[in-house]
């Protein structure tokens, strides 16, 4: 179920879940991690994704506080491109995905 808006605001009244995506905090990540690691099914996994090292090193910073292993990898893209008359390729910002599983109660 994808649930639209502002996190975590938009979030309440949706209850436990056992899957979560976040994609984007707005500046409330600290505050979304929170409400989705309390809303977590055991047995859950938890997957953000952060185009800046502060996100993702605020992402990996509360599930070591959690004392929760966070995987993390960097995907890079590049895009073909015209450029004077040539094709290359010009790379675009790496993404990073981070991955936590909850243990099971």
């Amino acid at each position: 179920t994808v649930i639209h808006g502002e996190a975590p605001g938009a979030l309440e009244g949706a209850g436990n879940f056992d899957r979560a995506f976040i994609g984007g905090s707005g500046g409330n990540l600290r505050d979304i991690l929170a409400w989705v690691w309390d809303h977590l099914d055991g047995g859950g996994i938890v997957t953000a994704t952060a185009v800046t090292l502060d996100t993702a090193a605020g992402t990996a910073g509360f599930f070591r506080e959690k004392g929760v292993r966070c995987d993390i990898i960097q995907a890079s893209i590049t895009r073909l491109e015209d450029a004077a008359g040539h094709r290359m390729f010009r790379a675009q910002n790496p993404v990073f995905i981070m991955t936590a599983h909850k243990e099971q109660a």
